[in-house]
């Protein structure tokens, strides 16, 4: 029980933060806003990238001349070892 108490007591403050946050963001005038830009679908290309945390290290060797397309609605994820990056 001591445990759930403490895991409560460490949310308090963000809940606060985020509480103040929105009494904020109802009290500001939007009347000078504008809507954001429509983005275009579209692919994501990446061509001949390549990336090195150290070439003097064959180990830290990184990305090397990556090239992928990723399709509108496609999800992706990129995994390695352990403190890879």
């Amino acid at each position: 029980m001591s445990q759930m108490l403490q895991q409560f007591a460490a949310t308090v403050p963000a809940h606060v933060e985020f509480t103040r946050l929105e009494r904020d963001l109802a009290a500001h005038d939007a009347s000078d806003t504008r809507p954001a830009p429509a983005i275009a679908p579209g692919a994501i290309v990446f061509r001949d990238v390549s990336f090195h945390y150290d070439r003097s290290s064959r180990a830290a060797a990184g990305i090397e001349r990556l090239n992928v397309t990723i399709a509108p609605g496609t999800f992706l994820g990129v995994s390695g070892p352990t403190g890879a990056g």
